[in-house]
Order: structure tokens, then sequence, then C-alpha cells
């Protein structure tokens, strides 16, 4: 499998994150929009920064972030995302036992917490074991450090248990 380019992303996407024609002022471009949202995530500079750095406003900015992400979730995660098959799986399993020595094994599972602002309403489910909110993000990668299978969202009290019960992995 080829690894996605920009333009393959531009091609994928651009028709969920096209701008709504219909305002007073002329829209932001899509060929604008795909390049705020990956400079925003690959920066983690703070909105104001990239709206500065684009010339468009911190709205905005959070606008293409979430367009971006929801059509790359939408359109891409499940073709790039994927657990390998028993074949993948195999040739996985042999590459980790000629460098580690230890048979049968197709991947690394962990996860980490993401730090949010949670909501008034289950505000406790949030904090995890280290007192501050946050969601878990579990990936399941291989031997190339490709992530196979992802399960972000839950809450930050969940158990690791919990959180692997609830991903597509576990079923």
């Amino acid at each position: 499998m080829t690894r996605p380019t920009f333009e393959m992303l531009c091609g994928f996407i651009s028709p969920d994150v096209a701008p709504i024609t219909g305002c007073h002022r002329p829209p932001v471009p899509t060929q604008k929009r795909i390049p705020i949202a990956l400079y925003k995530l690959a920066t983690c500079a703070e909105y104001r920064v990239v709206g500065e750095t684009f010339g468009v406003s911190k709205t905005t900015v959070h606008r293409c972030v979430y367009a971006v992400c929801t059509a790359i979730k939408e359109k891409l995660m499940r073709r790039y995302i994927r657990l390998p098959t028993v074949a993948e799986a195999n040739e996985i399993a042999y590459r980790n036992s000629l460098v580690h020595l230890v048979p049968q094994i197709y991947g690394a599972l962990d996860g980490t917490h993401v730090p949010i602002l949670p909501p008034t309403e289950g505000y406790r489910d949030y904090i995890n074991r280290k007192g501050w909110p946050s969601i878990v993000l579990q990936a399941l990668v291989d031997d190339r450090c490709m992530i196979r299978d992802i399960c972000i969202g839950t809450p930050g009290s969940a158990h690791d248990a919990a959180v692997f019960a609830a991903s597509d992995l576990y079923r």
C-alpha cells in the first residue's frame, strides 16, 4: 500500500471540507483549509498563531481543523488504519521473531491520556488517576510503527481493560 501524499489527501477529502457559499465574505478556499488544519495539527501552535500565519480568524482555524479531522476519520481511517490480514500478521510476527526473539507477536498495544476540557455533566468520569481530565487513546502498532488499530474517546477514569473491551480490536 502506498503512503498518501498531500495531493491524494486533497483529492479524497476536498469535497467534505469545501467552503459553504452564500456568505457575505469570500470563503477560504479548500486548497487553504487543508494546509491550515495540517499546520495546526503538526505544530500544536495556538489557534491565534495559525490564524495570523494564514491570515484567517481563530474561528476559521478551528472550523478547518474540525472539518479536516472529521473528513479524514470518515473517509480515510478505515482505508489506512486496519488490522493485518492473516498473511500480513504472519509476516510481521516472523520479522518480530527474527529481531526480538519473541514468536507470534504482530503488534504492540499501549494507551495514552489526551488532555481535554471535560463536559460539565459527568466531569468526574474524565478525571484520570493523575488527577486531570482526559480521554484515553489506545493504539496498536506493528514492527514498522504503522498504526493497525486505534480507539479514542473513552473517559480518562476508565481502566485499560475497559478501554480494550470497548475497542474494535477486542470485538
